[in-house]
């Protein structure tokens, strides 16, 4: 059939009017997606704007902690804690606008749709509404957070989730491609040493930045970065949730040898001590059934950083030598075992060996293994026991006895320990 031209003008309008509709409305995040409908991922070193009159709000000490969900703090806010520029008025913040594209499967902490999170323009002088608006053109807006990594020797990790949904970089144009990245420094500027995503996520993700490179250093920035070129961009650009340190560090501290040594008790269950020597270990009994007991002292003062928890400890010490008919090898069987006992703080009324603190009362901490390893006894703290006994302020003390008192053949059998150490390690919650 053909159509009259009149006909034919009247579909070319319409279709006009659908298109210029169609650019000025803003498009669903579930189908925004680059040409290619997916997402880029390279490692990436690079800069950020600074220093910068933002600066003047980092903290006067880096924070061993960094855990944030967002929840808590208001929309539109500039993340607590955070250093938060940009170059237009619009900026990182804080948003409880939900992604139209929010998959219900994933890991089971991802972050749930009641939730608040960051968006890369819903701070600033003039934010944007993320419902109602995707993220401007020629934008870069970046969040900084100094951490203080000095006391974590043993893991760093920096984590966050994130929903990504921008101009891939294989998309034509300007600029070519709009880009989420995240990093780490030494320095507030950079370089920052990370990575980088453009296009489509595909949902949320979960990212894990390796920090061991910066374990010990007391300034390290972690960087959060959204930029955009110049040419359209598509869907909602970058939100970010659930982010995280984890960190473990640990510390191996000597005993005062000035307040530690054995103490003897003065014959057969007399529960009594009446000899001691101060930095001597023995352990066993003496040619009067009396029993020989050990006293560590430690100091434990600041031995983690504030607001970080306790992992596990253990109490180590070497075999050095032995005396008497019992103990014919190094094994601790023939008394039964060494029982460890702890006090958070001194045993009596100062933190020196006494006498008294033969049997004084005390927590106990199990059985040392008879055997050692390469001729170290090891007994180990899980973190509940740790954090009952370790004393954070002072001295923390430990009693080492065996289970059998004495043997009862009036001949003195010992075992002595050297270099008795507390390996404590600590974490992030």
């Amino acid at each position: 059939m053909k159509l009259h031209k009149y006909t034919n003008l009247r579909f070319i309008g319409m279709a006009m009017l659908l298109l210029v509709s169609l650019m000025f409305q803003r498009v669903s995040p579930a189908s925004a997606q680059d040409g290619a409908g997916s997402e880029t991922i390279s490692d990436v070193t690079f800069f950020v704007d600074g220093p910068d009159a933002a600066d003047l709000a980092v903290p006067a000490a880096a924070l061993f902690i960094l855990d944030a969900n967002f929840d808590l703090q208001a929309n539109n806010a500039v993340p607590t804690g955070w250093v938060v520029s940009s170059t237009d008025a619009s900026q990182w913040g804080v948003t409880d606008y939900v992604p139209v594209f929010t998959p219900t499967t994933g890991a089971a902490n991802s972050p749930t749709s009641a939730g608040k999170k960051v968006w890369v323009s819903a701070g600033g002088t003039t934010p944007v509404d993320p419902s109602a608006s995707t993220y401007p053109v020629s934008h870069k807006t970046t969040m900084r957070y100094q951490l203080n990594l000095s006391q974590y020797n043993k893991t760093a990790n920096f984590s966050f989730w994130y929903f990504n949904d921008s101009e891939d970089c294989s998309a034509p144009g300007a600029g070519d491609g709009d880009f989420f990245r995240w990093g780490a420094s030494t320095a507030a500027a950079g370089p920052y040493t990370g990575m980088e995503v453009a296009g489509f996520s595909g949902g949320w993700k979960i990212v894990t930045l390796d920090l061991s490179a910066y374990m010990g250093q007391p300034s390290v920035w972690v960087v959060l970065q959204f930029e955009s070129d110049a040419d359209a961009n598509v869907g909602d650009g970058a939100y970010v949730d659930d982010v995280k340190l984890t960190a473990t560090g640990f510390k191996n501290i000597a005993a005062t040898a000035s307040q530690s040594g054995y103490l003897r008790e003065s014959g057969l269950n007399t529960n009594v001590a009446n000899q001691r020597a101060v930095g001597s270990y023995w352990v066993g009994d003496s040619t009067g059934k009396g029993a020989y007991r050990i006293i560590l002292s430690f100091n434990t003062t600041g031995v983690k950083p504030v607001g970080t928890d306790f992992k596990s400890a253990q109490l180590r010490v070497t075999y050095l030598a032995r005396t008497g008919n019992s103990f014919t090898t190094t094994s601790l069987a023939p008394f039964n075992g060494v029982r460890l006992y702890g006090k958070n703080g001194f045993f009596g009324s100062h933190a020196g060996l006494q006498l008294g603190d033969f049997n004084l009362a005390a927590t106990n901490l199990g059985n040392f293994p008879n055997l050692p390893t390469s001729n170290i006894y090891i007994r180990g703290l899980n973190a509940s026991r740790t954090t009952s006994v370790i004393n954070t302020t002072g001295v923390t003390q430990f009693r080492l006895q065996f289970n059998l008192k004495t043997d009862m053949d009036a001949i003195s059998d010992l075992i002595k320990f050297n270099a008795p150490k507390l390996l404590v390690t600590y974490g992030t919650p």
